[in-house]
């Protein structure tokens, strides 16, 4: 069980990185589809697999990721949801 959650750690770091240094907008909406698969995963079905909240997770992902994005001069986005 902790596999399938460090998979969608590492997914989610990965797609939001990549939608932020892609320049090639095909590809950024392949990341923006991960980021959200994972975004559902942490909300809505964690809880099957560990105690931690999907919303804690999301928001310490996200800093990791905008704090090494910013050290490279990135200002980190996350894509809007188009639900």
């Amino acid at each position: 069980m902790c596999a399938v959650v460090l998979q969608a750690v590492r997914d989610y770091q990965a797609a939001l990185r990549h939608y932020n240094i892609s320049k090639h907008k095909d590809r950024e909406i392949e990341y923006k589809k991960v980021i959200r698969e994972c975004e559902l995963f942490f909300r809505e079905n964690i809880g099957a697999y560990c105690g931690i909240d999907g919303e804690k997770i999301i928001t310490k992902l996200r800093a990791d990721v905008a704090k090494n994005l910013n050290k490279k001069g990135i200002i980190m986005e996350v894509p809007e949801n188009d639900d």
